[in-house]
């Protein structure tokens, strides 16, 4: 099977001062960084939510409200 990207749940993130939780997304990342694919966290909310994804080291994506609102292409006026 081919994909571009791996995306993690929000569930998987939505808990992340839960040690237990935390240590079990820690291990997941682990695992998954060595398929090679970028990992995206979905639904980021909090600033603990994105300083987790930032300790993790560069290269990891985020979505979600804290890094901004769902915006369609037309708002969101890029230019080409």
């Amino acid at each position: 099977m081919d994909f571009d990207e791996i995306k993690i749940d929000r569930i998987f993130i939505a808990n992340i001062d839960d040690p237990v939780k935390r240590a079990l997304l820690v291990s997941m990342v682990k695992g998954l960084r060595g398929t090679g694919k970028p990992l995206v966290f979905e639904g980021v909310e909090t600033p603990g939510q994105f300083e987790f994804a930032c300790s993790l080291g560069p290269g990891y994506l985020v979505q979600g409200w804290y890094t901004g609102k769902p915006e369609t292409i037309s708002a969101m006026n890029i230019q080409g």
